[in-house]
């Protein structure tokens, strides 16, 4: 699977008209890349794209793509992940998601439980679920978090376990500076941890929002484990 550049070129030209969309929330793109720190030909390419709708207040549904190129593995991931939002408060949002992995080792459905909140500065991010496919089943936990320094600079942090046939852990550190109005570049150090290995990894990027963003992200295996 390959994705062009002007696919993406195409989906950032088209965010503007989706302000005008009855109900629309929100919307993101980014793209990033990973490189492990004992073999930097290793590691891979991400873009994600999401959209978020109201339907009535209080109420909302949203959806996201996520593709994976691993460099150096010969291999590649998609994700397309659907969820259901329900703010408990003005800073307070829980739902529920399902997905589909699409990867060269095999697929998966993947479904679970998710909530976030925003406040003081700090956000907080997490979720809880499983996966169900052709290698085998496990479960899914995951937690991000950013603290706001001003309103262009963010710290961040996250981390994510996937328990099945192999268990695996990632932690990360790193931050975030966004320029004025406009997109927001970031980067980040850290590592992965498994039954069989671990390694260091590097990753930088660069996100665009148009009005409030989305409130969650892709649910995919590898948006734990690269390479899974």
């Amino acid at each position: 699977m390959k994705i062009s550049s002007s696919v993406f070129a195409a989906a950032f030209a088209a965010l503007p008209s989706l302000a005008l969309a009855q109900g629309f929330v929100g919307a993101e793109l980014s793209g990033s890349m990973m490189a492990y720190s004992s073999d930097t030909d290793l590691g891979e390419t991400a873009y994600n794209g999401g959209l978020e709708f109201g339907i009535v207040p209080g109420l909302s549904v949203a959806a996201d793509f996520a593709y994976h190129g691993f460099r150096g593995l010969d291999g590649n991931s998609s994700t397309l992940t659907v969820h259901g939002l329900y703010d408990l408060t003005p800073t307070a949002t829980v739902g529920l998601f399902y997905g589909q992995d699409r990867r060269d080792a095999g697929d998966s459905d993947l479904y679970g439980i998710e909530g976030a909140t925003n406040l003081s500065g700090i956000q907080v991010e997490g979720y809880l679920g499983q996966f169900d496919g052709d290698i085998g089943q496990g479960t899914l936990l995951g937690v991000n978090g950013a603290f706001a320094f001003t309103d262009a600079i963010s710290a961040t942090a996250s981390a994510g376990i996937v328990n099945g046939d192999e268990n695996w852990k990632r932690l990360s550190i790193g931050g975030e500076y966004q320029f004025g109005n406009g997109p927001t570049v970031f980067a980040e150090v850290g590592k992965y941890d498994g039954d069989v290995d671990g390694e260091n990894f590097i990753s930088i990027g660069a996100r665009i929002e148009l009005g409030q963003g989305t409130t969650f992200g892709p649910r995919g295996i590898t948006e734990i484990l690269p390479g899974f």
